[in-house]
């Protein structure tokens, strides 16, 4: 569906001059805006209020998203570090040292780190 829509976008945007030559400097910088804004470069909780519209008719985030959900969902990662790294604390007092970890938890759940 992406590729259907970025088509039709590049497609627009070419009818709207007369070589492909001068077509190429629009659509290059329309499809940097996309990138940034599909929410790996620019994570979506970080974007400015006036620019977070261009997430949500952006075709490349909605792609994006679905790989990140089919990816992380339902799984689970083990840690290997944990913060404080000594030893003889029990779990209950350490918390992996990755993104999404919970306190407790000698694992990451998927979903949490999606969120």
């Amino acid at each position: 569906m992406a590729t259907l829509v970025l088509s039709h976008i590049f497609r627009t945007i070419g009818s709207c001059f007369d070589t492909l030559t001068s077509s190429m400097t629009p659509v290059n910088v329309i499809l940097m805006g996309l990138i940034l804004c599909a929410g790996f470069v620019l994570p979506t909780t970080t974007m400015h209020g006036w620019s977070r519209w261009i997430n949500y008719i952006d075709p490349v985030a909605y792609a994006f998203e679905a790989l990140i959900a089919n990816e992380y969902s339902g799984r689970r990662f083990d840690c290997t570090t944990f913060v404080p790294a000594y030893p003889d604390i029990s779990l209950n007092n350490k918390v992996c040292a990755f993104v999404s970890a919970k306190p407790g938890m000698a694992y990451i759940n998927g979903t949490d780190y999606i969120a």
